[in-house]
């Protein structure tokens, strides 16, 4: 029984999807690239802008807390009134720093946070003309009830947009968390590809290297192919037996037919090796020009024999180039034994072949007798 592997072309299909996942995969590392600089970026961001509206707020509304704290007594003395407006002015302080302040600016690119400290600034500047109009004690509380209900807004609009789980904060939280799910979701597609990628690589080495141990013209193994086999069988200390075979009247053939003639013969020789032969395990390779090699696993000589007497039968028919072009075509054999005559593959290969030769010598001797 004859073992061999068949080498199949990679399809234009294969190597086209190839170029695609490869193309795809290089796309998916630029955005996962991209959607973690995102992600820091906006991880970035929040954290400045927690950072800054903590700072800033604080010292607002440390400001405007102590100004609405002791505008209810601003008219009991005039102590009392210049503290006031000296508040005033620290608040308004307060205020010209988030607005104008560059370190600021993180913290009011938070959606509709400039607009509403502007508002609140603008209406804040309007209680000036109160302060200093102050003359009794009820202008007094009309102050304090102007300038706390801006504190209550801006209380109002602190707890609802800077606390931890306010909609803004919130908002970003979900964009990074879509971040991160885009993110995985484009590593888990980028590993897929890159899984796909490694396979087909793997079919194509796998075909590469079937190309390279295989002659192109038979499809059978070449001699590259028979050196590999060789050297396995050597290493796992696997008796065998090599055979050489060497074509008779291939060349006569060759010189008045034509080279594609000689093709059709060692076509037609490698196909009846593969297939008139059995009984036994063994593989064929095509050595050389005309040359040709058998591995067979077996190293008893009625099995030898026995091979040796299929091959030969193989070749009494003669080889059609055409339908009236049928050409007579023999073959001279040696082998030896693994490792009972040769240990290294040299002295095997020179052990078989120097027994294809004395073959071949023997047979052109009686030619050359019958002839005389």
């Amino acid at each position: 029984m004859i073992r061999s592997k068949k080498t199949h072309a990679l399809s234009p299909t294969i190597i086209r999807t190839k170029r695609l996942l490869i193309v795809l995969s290089v796309l998916l590392i630029c955005a996962n690239i991209f959607y973690l600089t995102e992600t820091r970026k906006l991880a970035k961001s929040y954290n400045e802008q927690r950072n800054q509206a903590t700072w800033f707020l604080f010292q607002l509304t440390k400001e405007f807390s102590e100004l609405v704290a002791i505008a209810p007594f601003s008219m009991n003395d005039k102590e009392s009134h210049e503290e006031t407006k000296l508040k005033y002015e620290l608040t308004w302080s307060r205020f010209d720093l988030i607005l104008n302040s560059h370190e600021a600016d993180n913290f009011l690119e938070t959606e509709g946070a400039r607009e509403f400290f502007t508002q609140l600034f603008i209406e804040f500047q309007q209680s000036e003309q109160l302060l200093l109009g102050l003359k009794n004690r009820d202008d007094a509380l009309n102050y304090t009830r102007y300038t706390m209900a801006l504190y209550d807004d801006m209380i109002q609009y602190v707890n609802n947009n800077f606390r931890i789980q306010s909609p803004l904060y919130q908002k970003q939280a979900e964009q990074a968390q879509w971040l991160n799910y885009v993110q995985y979701m484009l590593m888990i597609f980028l590993f897929l590809c890159m899984l796909l990628v490694t396979y087909i690589l793997h079919k194509e080495a796998i075909y590469n290297r079937q190309l390279a141990f295989t002659d192109p013209l038979t499809g059978i193994g070449n001699r590259l192919a028979m050196f590999h086999s060789l050297t396995k069988l050597q290493k796992q200390n696997e008796s065998f037996t090599l055979m050489l075979l060497d074509l008779n009247g291939f060349k006569p053939i060759n010189d008045q037919f034509g080279h594609q003639a000689g093709d059709t013969v060692l076509v037609a020789i490698s196909r009846r090796l593969s297939h008139e032969v059995s009984g036994y395990s063994y593989e064929i390779y095509r050595i050389g020009g005309d040359e040709f090699a058998i591995i067979l696993h077996a190293v008893e000589n009625n099995a030898i024999i026995s091979v040796e007497h299929q091959i030969f039968r193989s070749f009494k028919r003669g080889v059609s180039l055409s339908e009236t072009n049928v050409q007579p075509i023999s073959t001279s054999i040696g082998h030896s034994v693994f490792p009972d005559e040769a240990e290294t593959i040299n002295e095997l290969i020179a052990c078989a072949d120097m027994k294809m030769y004395q073959m071949k010598h023997s047979r052109d001797q009686r030619l050359s007798n019958g002839l005389r």
